[in-house]
């Protein structure tokens, strides 16, 4: 495993554990729109896939806030 997937994965889990409580679910539902995140996917290039699964496998309180972070998420971290 490559030094920056690992540091990735480290900042990836970090927002995530930190993030939902920062965030209701309808700030995020409003603010990440489905336009955003798929670009924000096609950005990410190879780590779409691990991307994609953090989407997927985000429990279901949790997965506007997920959505807004990878909306959101700088170019360089994707």
């Amino acid at each position: 495993m490559s030094h920056s997937f690992s540091c990735r994965c480290l900042s990836l889990a970090i927002i995530l554990t930190l993030t939902p409580s920062l965030l209701t679910d309808a700030t995020a539902t409003e603010t990440a729109s489905e336009k955003q995140l798929t670009a924000s996917l096609l950005k990410a290039g190879k780590n779409r896939t691990e991307i994609q699964k953090a989407l997927d496998q985000a429990p279901t309180d949790q997965k506007p806030g997920m959505r807004f972070l990878v909306a959101y998420m700088p170019e360089r971290d994707l």
